[in-house]
């Protein structure tokens, strides 16, 4: 039918449903309804989260202990720390081996961002449904462990 592994892949391409296009379809969804919560507040979802894990960390953290705890690469965890230290809400971090602090204003801020975040949670976890969460579990789980036997 195909005459190379080429041309199967050429086939593909026109026929085949692309994951990496139904993954970023997902992430447009469910990102875009965060940061629409948390936008009156000047905070993204991915912003949100880098406060949150800092302040709930059981130690603290270096900018590159951040990234491999969120899987994030360094250039986007770098955008996101120089916005969120030029509005105060964090410290550190800007030397290598130096750690990361949430001041009080990001306290602040991110306790400010609670009932937006939890509405949005909320009503996205209705979206996606008790079989939705369970298939979105099961997909992290895969994908979690895949990266740690790699």
């Amino acid at each position: 039918m195909y005459n190379t592994r080429r041309d199967e892949a050429v086939a593909a391409l026109w026929t085949e449903p692309c994951l990496a296009a139904k993954v970023r379809r997902l992430h447009r969804v469910v990102v875009g309804a965060y940061d629409e919560a948390l936008r009156p507040r000047g905070l993204t979802v991915a912003q949100l989260d880098l406060l949150m894990t800092l302040l709930t960390a059981d130690r603290d953290l270096r900018p590159a202990d951040l990234a491999r705890a969120l899987q994030m690469d360094r250039s986007t965890l770098s955008r996101n720390l120089a916005r969120l230290r030029r509005r105060g809400l964090v410290a550190g971090g800007d030397r290598p081996g130096s750690h990361l602090t949430v001041t009080a204003e990001g306290r602040r801020l991110a306790e400010d961002a609670a009932d937006a975040w939890l509405a949005t949670q909320r009503a996205t976890a209705e979206m996606l449904g008790a079989d939705g969460l369970a298939a979105l579990d099961l997909l992290i789980r895969r994908v979690t462990t895949h990266d740690e036997e790699g």
